[in-house]
């Protein structure tokens, strides 16, 4: 089986997580940050699983990743990204739900993981402006105390998940 692991990484979280998936499969297998692939410089046809990770922005995954992920076809996919937030209960799972519906339809989509991940500086010190300027703001308030959760991330825990996905994944297209 020959697989292809393609990310997205703005502040290392989704390529570590890609890493530990790359580092988990067993058989043929490339890696590639996405900032390297242009239309006519992968054929996707040589490969019988492609895993993608993305990073999320703004509720979805990043443009990146969603220009790359639009000109996917007729492939078995295996979707995987890192957030800020927590991604626990129902808002990872819609984000996952989101990310599936960039896909055509021709893609068969094998399965989905998210984790946690930091959140960039810059996000921290933006939501700080913004709190000196609504101090009463109770979802800035959050915003900043997920920014101090998510520092650890992705920990040992979500790298142990994201091996636990990679064999679940790898076992089910080769049974199919």
């Amino acid at each position: 089986m020959k697989s292809l692991i393609l990310y997205s990484s703005l502040t290392g979280n989704t390529k570590k997580i890609a890493q530990s998936i790359y580092d988990t499969m067993q058989g043929e297998k490339e890696i590639k940050n996405i900032s390297e692939v242009t239309d006519n410089n992968v054929d996707y046809e040589k490969y019988d699983i492609i895993f993608l990770g993305y990073w999320v922005d703004k509720g979805i995954c990043d443009k990146n990743s969603k220009l790359v992920f639009e000109n996917i076809h007729n492939k078995k996919l295996a979707l995987f990204g890192t957030m800020g937030a927590n991604t626990k209960g129902n808002y990872g799972i819609n984000i996952m739900d989101k990310v599936k519906d960039v896909f055509s339809k021709d893609n068969e989509i094998v399965g989905s993981f998210i984790c946690q991940g930091k959140i960039a500086e810059g996000l921290k010190v933006k939501y700080e402006e913004m709190l000196k300027l609504h101090p009463e703001n109770e979802h800035i308030r959050e915003q900043l105390k997920g920014h101090e959760e998510s520092q650890s991330h992705p920990d040992e825990q979500d790298v142990s998940e994201a091996v636990r996905f990679t064999k679940d994944i790898m076992a089910k297209v080769s049974d199919m």
